[in-house]
């Protein structure tokens, strides 16, 4: 990832992205960028308690507060031949289309979660026609791409979709500070799929050395933070807090409603909350199989994403059909092989009617316990499905077989782990992996190897945590920074090697 004019000129004019668990750790990074580089920092940013943030720094040279897609998609349209003859010349531009932007969107893109209907309606999702929504992407995309070309952006961080697009068209860099999903190591991805290229590199150099392989794979950090909120908490209280919080949030709007965009239907969201409640009782013993009933069992292992959810449809816009998936992985299992199935703690409220109802029926599926450790019903399993979730790089890391529908995971190199992009890709993928006795100890190794390479190319970043962004120790600023920096100069193998997780 060298280029060729050089790291400065990467870091001379940088835009920022404002994301809530985000902002403080990357206003620091930028900080340090200018103090080495003198870069020039632009924050974008969607509210004016946000661009107030970011003015109070003292170090970002412009703030540009603007809403544009939201504003515009509510403005009449009156010659709809001109507002698409627009956005198809635009998306000539990009290379792209609307509507692989817009899916990622949890209004405008409503439409794509099939299997997340439940997630409530939002006044965004209901109100605008298509002319309009089109409309306001067109304002959107013009706005991004005069941004780049008038003033010379050379870098964004923690770009949305829409904008990662124009970076792309324009061959401007992006990076995204993301979770390795292994214990709290952080890389900066590359693109708003999330790829790490720098691990595969460094899986080849360690070809020769020797790792420990893994015998007990706790839970990465960002994810036991949210767990222990969800978890730790009885569902009647949860949803007592939370019906106290979107009402209080609903007269705050009610009163200061000139300078409020409106949100999520408060009704909708009543209902959401009353079936995620439901579904924490539905989805647990002796409601449904638990994981000791299948103990003598063979069977995969298909961990549900949440609908919407950054790693399915930011990550895997190639496939994100979940139910699709689980239709084709029970055609072509073996008969006396199962599909066991696990809702994520996330998804509860989410799926739309009879969606458990459905999985069941195919009659080699199980839907199991949702409170079971989904790292212990891995461990059970013969091999792990999954498009781009956890708990593929979970089975990878410790030599269990994996199938991976999305084309983003960056361990899919590995011999125990099989793409299966084409419908064509299942059935020989389960015969090698699944039908077939693999190579266990070789594949407990590349797994060790693969942490050890992720360790390499990646950064540890101490106490922060995505519950509470704000508090993080100021070294993890210097190891994000000297991070970042690696993707560009080609040094990640030399970095300091106390700023790695031991």
């Amino acid at each position: 990832m060298k280029l060729d004019h050089g790291v400065a000129n990467v870091f001379q004019t940088i835009a920022v992205t404002d994301g809530r668990e985000l902002r403080w750790i990357t206003a620091e990074v930028c900080r340090q960028l200018k103090q080495k580089y003198g870069s020039r920092l632009i924050a974008y940013c969607r509210s004016k308690d946000s661009g107030d943030y970011y003015r109070a720094l003292g170090w970002f040279d412009e703030v540009i507060e603007q809403d544009l897609l939201h504003l515009v998609a509510l403005e009449p349209v009156a010659d709809e031949v001109s507002v698409f003859a627009r956005a198809r010349r635009i998306e000539g531009v990009l290379n792209d289309t609307y509507n692989r932007s817009r899916m990622i969107r949890r209004d405008f893109g409503r439409g794509f979660y099939l299997g997340g209907s439940g997630h409530p309606k939002a006044y965004y999702s209901e109100v605008p026609s298509w002319p309009q929504m089109v409309n306001g992407y067109n304002e959107l995309f013009d706005f991004w791409l005069d941004e780049y070309r008038n003033k010379g952006i050379t870098l964004h961080l923690n770009p949305l979709k829409e904008e990662a697009v124009v970076a792309r068209a324009l061959n401007v860099p992006v990076r995204y500070l993301y979770a390795a999903r292994i214990d709290n190591l952080f890389y900066w991805a590359v693109n708003e799929m999330i790829d790490n290229p720098f691990v595969e590199p460094a899986f080849r150099a360690l070809e020769a050395s020797h790792v420990e392989v893994i015998e007990d794979l706790g839970q990465y950090a960002q994810d036991a933070g949210q767990r222990r909120l969800i978890v730790g908490t009885k569902p009647y209280r949860r949803l007592l807090q939370r019906l106290w919080s979107i009402t209080y949030q609903w007269f705050y709007r009610f009163r200061h409603r000139s300078g409020m965009r409106p949100s999520y239907y408060y009704w909708s969201n009543v209902a959401y909350l009353v079936r995620e409640a439901l579904d924490q009782y539905r989805l647990r013993y002796p409601r449904v199989p638990r994981l000791d009933d299948l103990r003598d069992q063979k069977f995969v292992y298909f961990p549900l994403h949440t609908e919407p959810e950054m790693s399915l449809h930011w990550m895997s816009p190639e496939c994100f059909i979940q139910l699709e998936a689980i239709a084709r992985l029970a055609r072509d299992l073996p008969a006396d092989t199962l599909l066991v199935v696990k809702e994520t703690i996330y998804g509860f409220g989410r799926r739309p009617r009879d969606f458990y109802e459905q999985l069941r029926a195919f009659r080699n599926v199980v839907v199991i316990d949702a409170f079971e450790r989904g790292i212990d019903v891995m461990q059970a399993s013969v091999a792990v499905a999954t498009m781009t979730g956890s708990g593929g790089l979970e089975a990878a890391l410790t030599g269990k077989p994996v199938l991976l529908f999305g084309r983003h995971n960056y361990y899919d190199f590995l011999d125990h782990v099989r793409r299966v992009w084409r419908d064509d890709d299942l059935r020989p993928a389960i015969r090698d992996l699944v039908e077939t006795e693999i190579d266990r100890p070789k594949a407990q190794r590349d797994g060790a190897r693969l942490k050890e390479a992720v360790r390499r190319v990646c950064f540890d970043m101490g106490s922060y945590s995505n519950v509470t962004p704000h508090k993080f120790e100021p070294v993890v600023v210097d190891r994000a920074t000297t991070g970042l920096q690696a993707t560009f100069d080609g040094a990640l193998a030399t970095m300091p090697d106390e700023w790695r997780l031991r």
